[in-house]
């Protein structure tokens, strides 16, 4: 071979040995890189938390909406959302009836109010299938969400007026009387109001000594004989603040299935029930004379009530018809429902009377008067 041969040869392997580098060099680089991932579909995962209440006429449907899409990506901007109704039993080829079209941000707390029609507030009772169903830009659907259920036909009446009044054994509720019907019930929801950074007091009349009211507490009474027009509500704790909303609802069964068709509930109303009330007479009231210990015991029967935070002994000469002389101190209150009297003279009848004392200050009238003396020296 010549020379130049030799030259041409040795160029031609230096350019393939470039040409494999640049290929390897090119395949390495492919072989780092990502596969390309598809575009998003953008279809909004279905809806699973769809709840159905029914007040009166109202229907109120609540939802949380979703925040990602059926492939994973993160939703972004307001999402639509069709809501659909079917009357059950649905027929086979029959589908939900869209409704409306709202919009709502993703992973939001979502809530749609409508008013059902005249249809449907009459008749008689039926199911009503709630569902909602979100879409792509571009139409498609993951499907509808689980389907929530209320009742059509007529309610019953609403509450109104509703009036509060207080009592020593409890709060009454005053409303506007209506018919009758089998199976309705009034349901009253008490919630506490409690004041911020309020200290809450002591648990008074109608409530377990030592126990707060309940924060809510929801109560029924039947209306399927009569409507009273009144009930009272005996665990309301006095001393505390409460608001009341009253409801019919008919308890019922449609299409094998227990159901409730609630009408409208009253507008909230707040009493503070303030205990200005004086406890009970204290009872069985006992005098007995010792000799031996110069003095007369007395003894009663403790007060129930849990408010009572002390008693008040009385003392007269009987038969004078003087003014009652108290002979227990002022403070503290006599706590146990005994008094030992060292200072009665013997030989002289006396009269004595208790009272019971409560947490707000007030006394209980004076007890039936008893007689006892001491035998005189």
């Amino acid at each position: 071979m010549t020379t130049a041969g030799a030259k041409s040869a040795a160029a031609g392997k230096r350019a393939l040995s470039a040409a494999a580098l640049l290929l390897a060099g090119l395949l390495t680089g492919c072989a780092l890189e990502a596969a390309p991932s598809p575009p998003s579909l953008k279809i909004p995962t279905p809806v699973k938390d769809l709840t159905a209440t029914r007040a009166g006429a109202a229907v109120t449907l609540h939802w949380t909406m979703p925040k990602r899409t059926t492939d994973k990506a993160l939703l972004k901007g307001p999402q639509p959302v069709v809501v659909c109704r079917a009357v059950l039993p649905i027929a086979a080829d029959a589908a939900c009836q869209p409704i409306a079209t709202l919009h709502f941000a993703p992973g939001q707390a979502a809530s749609w109010t409508h008013t059902l029609p005249p249809a449907l507030l009459a008749g008689t009772p039926r199911l009503l299938a709630y569902s909602v169903e979100l879409y792509s830009p571009w139409k498609k659907t993951a499907g509808l969400s689980n389907a929530a259920n209320v009742v059509a036909g007529a309610p019953p009446p609403p509450v109104g007026p509703l009036r509060l009044t207080t009592r020593k054994d409890g709060i009454v509720m005053h409303w506007q009387p209506a018919s009758a019907e089998p199976h309705m019930v009034m349901r009253i929801h008490r919630t506490l109001v409690a004041p911020p950074h309020a200290k809450q007091p002591h648990a008074s009349a109608g409530n377990m000594a030592g126990e707060g009211p309940a924060p809510e507490q929801v109560l029924e009474i039947s209306l399927s004989r009569r409507d009273p027009g009144q009930a009272i509500d005996r665990d309301a704790a006095l001393n505390h603040t409460y608001t009341y909303v009253l409801q019919r609802v008919l308890e019922l069964k449609v299409n094998g299935a227990a159901a409730e068709l609630p009408g409208a509930p009253s507008q909230p109303v707040t009493v503070n029930a303030k205990n200005l009330f004086a406890p009970a007479v204290p009872r069985d009231l006992e005098a007995v004379a010792d000799a031996a210990a110069r003095a007369i015991d007395l003894s009663w029967q403790p007060s129930p009530e849990s408010d009572v935070t002390g008693y008040a002994v009385y003392r007269r000469i009987a038969g004078s018809g003087g003014a009652w002389q108290r002979i227990s101190p002022a403070k503290p209150l006599l706590a146990a429902p005994a008094w030992h009297d060292a200072e009665a003279e013997p030989g002289v009848t006396y009269e004595y009377a208790v009272t019971a004392i409560s947490s707000n200050g007030l006394a209980s009238p004076r007890s039936a008067p008893v007689s006892e003396a001491l035998p005189a020296q």
